[in-house]
């Protein structure tokens, strides 16, 4: 791979346009601040504190990058993308601002995360990140997980919904509403670490519009689901709604889940009894069909409670089921109500923000 430009600093990077909404160009700044303002921004900066303790255990304990497993992920990447020459991802890097040592360095990160996942607490108490080190490792994190790019949407259709109901939030003289100071001023110190570089007054400002944005929204999301709505998505997603308990139990090999079918089928022995015979622990669950592998939807669906399944592919496993039970969707069912309103709301948006918002053209 050739060189790149010199990477961009996130201070650098936050004053950059992330999308245009009536006319009015979101930085980046504003994206990661609403980020904040939802709550949503914690998860990313403790996913990225155990990529970066990962990393610095894995240097005390003298491991050796795995070149193979970054280059195959890197890799994996690209295709994803359509970056298939060098010259198409060096162009990427050179337009996202990043070096191929930081990009390189998301990768090795995300693996050594999920080497050490069963200790992650012990490994961030022992090798705490620095804020510098932060810093210099959240651009190339959100850009390369996608985070930043959802974050940018999820900010976009808030700010076109709520428009989209008549609200004008983003005025630049719109009067704070009671308590707002004391939320900015909680929310600006809990996170000033990220806005290196930022005038005090101007983050003031902008967590601000981010909190008017936000409850703005929240009225908006209120009169999009209606009762009429939420019925008219439940009947459309009655299938995929359906709420299903079930017993699995997970095999090495398509063969062994044969057998294993074979023993519940012909012999009559419980999964249970199955399990213990394949040393294997059954897994209990519960879930709308929507939210199961693909694969494994039409035998659930049309299985009777009690009927063994199998086998179904569960990555490079293999799992036997049993239904344990169907309930049909109903709009006083909490689960249902609130998955009907996020889809409700979320179509809404959807569709407003193709109307508003505007995205920065890919050279």
């Amino acid at each position: 791979m050739g060189p790149t430009a010199t990477r961009k600093s996130l201070p650098a990077f936050w004053t950059e346009p992330a999308f245009a909404a009536g006319g009015l160009d979101l930085l980046w700044v504003d994206v990661a601040i609403a980020a904040m303002v939802r709550g949503d921004w914690s998860a990313f900066e403790r996913r990225l504190t155990e990529g970066l303790a990962s990393a610095a255990r894995a240097h005390t304990d003298g491991l050796a990058t795995d070149d193979a497993a970054v280059e195959s992920a890197a890799t994996a990447f690209r295709y994803d993308r359509d970056l298939i020459s060098g010259a198409e991802i060096n162009a990427w890097l050179e337009r996202e601002g990043l070096s191929s040592r930081d990009w390189l360095a998301y990768f090795e990160r995300d693996l050594l995360r999920r080497q050490y996942e069963h200790d992650l607490e012990h490994t961030i108490d022992q090798h705490p990140s620095s804020t510098r080190q932060l810093l210099a490792a959240a651009h190339a994190e959100g850009v390369c997980s996608g985070q930043f790019d959802r974050f940018a949407r999820e900010l976009a259709q808030r700010i076109a919904l709520a428009v989209s109901a008549d609200q004008d939030v983003l005025a630049p003289d719109c009067a704070p509403a009671a308590g707002e100071e004391r939320d900015t001023d909680r929310l600006g110190h809990v996170h000033r670490h990220w806005l290196e570089g930022q005038a005090d007054d101007d983050v003031r400002w902008r967590f601000g519009r981010a909190l008017r944005i936000e409850r703005a929204y929240e009225q908006a999301a209120a009169s999009v689901a209606t009762a009429n709505e939420l019925q008219s998505l439940l009947e459309a997603r009655q299938i995929n709604w359906t709420h299903l308990t079930l017993e699995s139990l997970s095999l090495a090999t398509e063969h062994a889940a044969r057998e294993a079918l074979l023993c519940l089928t012909l012999d009559g022995l419980s999964l249970d009894d199955v399990g213990l015979l394949a040393r294997q622990s059954i897994t209990r669950a519960a879930g709308f069909l929507e939210d199961l592998p693909a694969e494994w939807r039409v035998p659930l669906l049309s299985a009777e409670a009690g009927q063994p399944i199998g086998p179904l592919p569960a990555g490079e496993r293999f799992d036997v089921a049993i239904v344990t039970g169907h309930v049909a969707p109903q709009l006083d069912d909490p689960r249902v109500h609130a998955r009907a309103r996020s889809a409700a709301v979320a179509g809404a948006a959807e569709r407003a923000a193709h109307a508003l918002v505007r995205w920065p053209a890919v050279t």
